[in-house]
């Protein structure tokens, strides 16, 4: 679970707009609630709120994008994601929010679409409309992908290399069939495409690859992690 605080630069509210998003890999459920303070929310409590989303299901037309503008941890959210909250607002500024936080300030700027949980990094201001195009169309951007929130980080690579490999942008056509675990740094991945009903099996590796800078404030270099890859081999299970 993940908190964010969002704001819209100008709106006026007396109140606060909350929303809660359930990122699962189908059926996920976007809800948005009015109140009248921090304390009210409060009061409503966590699992009533999740409880409350779970009766709700999705509506077509539910979409949040989410733009990350956190300055204060990296001066790059800010910079760039500002930009691209100036550009989103031409196109979808009634369901466009800046957020504090999300991880990964050296893929600034970071774009989160809910409720499926999808995040692009490194999106140019020209290429916004795109990933607001391809979402609603119920699409996945190859380019700038970052990974879907539902999966761990082995699975998102897994489910990235698989979807390049084979060009599968449909956003409900991979399932995740199995994730096991073969080592401490080692996974075997099998997804199934929902149109044809093959699986693909995947063996994922992490390596930690230096020479790379963990935020675009860093003033040094330090190990990140990076992923290798079988090919996707199908399987039989």
């Amino acid at each position: 679970m993940r908190f964010g605080l969002i704001a819209q630069p100008g709106r006026r509210s007396a109140g606060l707009t909350v929303f809660v998003a359930l990122s699962r890999e189908s059926n996920p459920v976007l809800r948005r609630l009015e109140v009248g303070s921090t304390d009210e929310l409060a009061s409503m409590g966590l699992a009533g709120l999740i409880a409350d989303c779970e009766t709700s299901g999705e509506s077509p037309r539910d979409e949040l994008f989410l733009i990350c503008t956190h300055g204060i941890h990296d001066p790059c959210c800010a910079k760039y994601g500002n930009r691209i909250y100036t550009a989103a607002a031409r196109v979808a500024a009634a369901t466009t929010w800046q957020v504090s936080h999300v991880g990964g300030c050296r893929f600034a700027p970071n774009i989160v679409c809910l409720p499926h949980g999808i995040l692009y990094g490194r999106v140019a201001e020209d290429d916004f409309l795109k990933v607001v195009d391809s979402y609603r169309n119920r699409e996945i951007l190859l380019d700038g992908l970052r990974g879907r929130c539902c999966y761990s980080k082995p699975v998102q690579a897994a489910e990235y290399y698989l979807r390049s490999k084979l060009n599968l942008t449909r956003l409900d056509r991979l399932r995740l069939a199995q994730a096991e675990s073969l080592s401490g740094a080692a996974w075997k991945i099998v997804f199934r495409d929902i149109e044809s009903g093959a699986l693909y099996e995947i063996e994922v590796e992490s390596h930690a690859a230096a020479g790379t800078y963990k935020s675009c404030s860093a003033a040094t270099v330090s190990n990140r992690e990076r992923f290798s890859f079988s090919d996707c081999v199908p399987v039989n299970l």
